[in-house]
């Protein structure tokens, strides 16, 4: 069963995206924006005189590095679960 697609608008970074959605993923969107622009009013706390241009490219670098350490995070608890599965076959061999 295909999911309905929602016609959503989107506000954040002074201005308004008209998407189509998903309806399952709607909440995901609306979350996402929001998230971007509390982000967003940080910096413009932080570098009043800055315009948006610098605050959006602040808040894509701050997120590019969040899905980078995750990835890492990832990609050492992926390791950390193959060298379990080699000890527990090491551990078990024969035990059958």
């Amino acid at each position: 069963m295909e999911d309905e697609v929602l016609n959503i608008k989107i506000k954040f970074a002074e201005n308004e995206f008209p998407l189509q959605v998903g309806k399952t993923q709607e909440k995901r969107y609306r979350d996402a924006a929001n998230f971007v622009e509390k982000r967003i009013q940080l910096y413009r706390k932080k570098m009043p005189k800055k315009g948006m241009d610098t605050h959006l490219a602040l808040v894509s670098l701050e997120l590019a590095i969040e899905l980078l350490k995750e990835k890492e995070d990832k990609s050492l608890v992926h390791g950390r679960i193959e060298k379990l599965i080699e000890k527990l076959k090491v551990n078990l061999k024969g035990s059958f």
